[in-house]
């Protein structure tokens, strides 16, 4: 196969049990449901950003990404797939279902979504830009991965995020639930006008600061092992309902 393919005027593509190794491949126009299925990818670049618009959708179905990068002016759906050492982005969404993910870099360009559940997720290292996500959905176990830059409107959150790294999050309207930060290092991160319910800040680190909730609707917030001063409430509801734990 040679090794920078050009697809001049690609509508849509489809793989299946096949392997490619050390190559780019650039689709131009784009448009559809591309599918990847059953595929190894291993030292990869796959590069979709000239598609016509953001409906075009590439999904990777039972597939391994090992150290490649996929790019896409679409989006990109990963179900039942290992992706690793892999840099990914998408100007719709980027979804993440059932996937086994180790050291792997995602950005979210202005306007992006993101939505994610039930990954096995590891060193994950997520970077935002300037502009709201609209779509963001988080749910599963996050272990050792850095949120960055992220700026979420309307998200739904109900996770575990052990060793994690938050640094210049805001995360605005969205609603936390049954969700546990443990031993996170957490810098300017604010939560605008959100609902939190049963949530739990365990052992965590303030380094620049406190913790900012402002506007939010507290039931069932827990502080263990962590101090007052690193949280900061203005103008929030359900105080009564925050317990500290030495």
């Amino acid at each position: 196969m040679p090794s920078n393919p050009y697809h001049p005027g690609a509508n849509a593509f489809a793989y299946t049990k096949t392997a490619f190794t050390n190559e780019t491949r650039r689709m131009t126009n784009a448009i559809g449901h591309s599918v990847i299925k059953e595929c190894r990818f291993s030292e990869v670049g796959l590069d979709i950003t000239n598609a016509v618009d953001q409906t075009s959708i590439l999904t990777l179905d039972q597939s391994d990404i090992l150290n490649s990068t996929i790019l896409s002016s679409g989006a990109v759906y990963a179900s039942k797939s290992s992706i690793q050492g892999s840099r990914m982005s998408a100007a719709k969404i980027l979804k993440f279902s059932f996937s086994y993910i180790r050291k792997t870099y995602l950005r979210i360009q202005p306007g992006t979504g993101l939505d994610m559940v039930q990954n096995d997720v590891d060193e994950l290292y997520i970077e935002g830009s300037d502009n709201f996500s609209h779509v963001f959905n988080m749910e599963g176990l996050f272990t050792r991965c850095r949120f960055k830059g992220l700026k979420v409107f309307d998200g739904n959150i109900i996770s575990i995020f052990y060793k994690n790294q938050w640094k210049e999050v805001l995360i605005q309207e969205s609603i936390i639930i049954n969700t546990v930060f443990n031993h996170c290092l957490i810098d300017n991160v604010v939560f605008k006008d959100c609902v939190l319910t049963n949530v739990t800040f365990t052992m965590c680190n303030f380094s620049e600061g406190p913790i900012v909730f402002e506007g939010c609707n507290f039931m069932a917030l827990r502080l263990i092992g962590v101090k007052k001063k690193d949280f900061l409430f203005i103008n929030c509801k359900g105080l009564s309902t925050v317990s500290y734990y030495d």
